[in-house]
């Protein structure tokens, strides 16, 4: 069993109607099996940005960024809004000790994902395997830096 969250801002609904209309025989298969996806009011980066230092410190007192490494400061806005969304719905999924499938409103999703996600669930528990956060996809429109300590 698994939890399915797009992340999509209020300010910007048609970025979620674009979701489904473009993802429409993806989800209409999720559904076919149980799965359903429900929307995360993102956290607007514009928002952050009016914030101005009062919004930075929130960032980094939750951990998303570290104001003394530069390459963390210079992200946009928009990417630390990213960065905050994906923080709560981390922060769910601990809570809730579920699986849990994030998608921003700009993906593309496979019609087969569906097959794919009761493959990979049949089995056994992922925590029982050992995984906290398995990634499905890619970006080709940017690049992305991950910090996980411990692991190689």
């Amino acid at each position: 069993d698994i939890d399915v969250v797009v992340i999509s801002l209020d300010s910007q609904p048609e970025r979620w109607a674009a979701f489904q209309a473009r993802n429409r025989a993806a989800l209409e298969n999720l559904r076919s099996v149980g799965v359903i996806c429900d929307v995360l009011s993102g956290v607007d980066g514009a928002d952050l940005h009016r914030q101005g230092l009062a919004g930075l410190q929130r960032l980094h007192d939750n951990g998303l960024i570290d104001l003394t490494n530069a390459s963390t400061s210079s992200m946009s806005w928009g990417s630390l809004g990213t960065a905050a969304s994906h923080r709560v719905l981390w922060k769910k999924a601990a809570v809730v000790n579920r699986p849990l499938l994030v998608f921003e409103d700009s993906a593309c999703l496979d019609p087969s994902l569906h097959v794919a996600l009761t493959d990979l669930l049949s089995d056994r528990p992922l925590t029982a395997r050992g995984w906290d956060i398995v990634h499905l996809g890619w970006n080709l429109d940017t690049d992305v830096v991950c910090s996980c300590p411990g692991m190689h």
